[in-house]
């Protein structure tokens, strides 16, 4: 692929039709917002992963029609990041859209793409395509609950720190922070 240049995610799916209108995912005081609490913090960590770099700026924009989705809960979320090594990325949460989950990644040699790429336990398919080749690959589910579990039983016992860690999702909740100041000021953010 070269050199990331640009990063762009989408995860939507109807969470309405997973639990109603009285479900944690939009109570604001259980999920600490909507659609960018929940499905917007895998956005931003592809994000941060592809770029391997901090985020120094964001900018972002929230909208909540449904009745569902009360003061402070976003049923829709959609933001931009620039990142210190000049990588950008586009990203979107959507708690009323139909199903669509994937991240795509551009580089100066090609790109690579992996679908679906937050849902848990369904298969996957990564393809990189350079334009004079491409492939496809196919990755069968795995239980990511225990792979997880798993990964910190090891780093437990053997010492290691988990990967990624606590500063990964620090990190994230930072960027979705600063959507949401954007989203209300109408301006980019700096992230210090």
């Amino acid at each position: 692929m070269g050199e990331v240049t640009e990063v762009h995610a989408q995860f939507s799916f109807e969470v309405l039709e997973m639990g109603g209108p009285d479900q944690w995912r939009i109570d604001r005081e259980l999920a600490g917002g909507g659609s960018l609490m929940d499905a917007g913090v895998y956005t931003a960590t592809a994000a941060h992963f592809f770029a391997d770099s901090e985020a120094v700026s964001v900018q972002g924009e929230t909208v909540s029609e449904h009745e569902a989705f009360d003061e402070g809960v976003d049923e829709r979320g959609v933001y931009t990041v620039q990142f210190e090594n000049g990588v950008t990325a586009s990203c979107s949460a959507n708690f009323t859209g139909s199903y669509n989950d994937w991240v795509e990644v551009t580089g100066t040699e090609g790109t690579l793409r992996i679908e679906p790429a937050f849902w848990f336990n369904v298969d996957r398919e990564l393809t990189v395509d350079r334009g004079d080749w491409d492939v496809t690959i196919g990755a069968p589910s795995v239980d990511e609950v225990t792979e997880e579990f798993d990964h910190f039983g090891y780093s437990v016992l053997t010492g290691t720190d988990p990967e990624p860690d606590g500063d990964v999702g620090i990190a994230d909740i930072e960027l979705l922070e600063g959507v949401y100041e954007s989203a209300e000021t109408g301006e980019r953010v700096r992230l210090d």
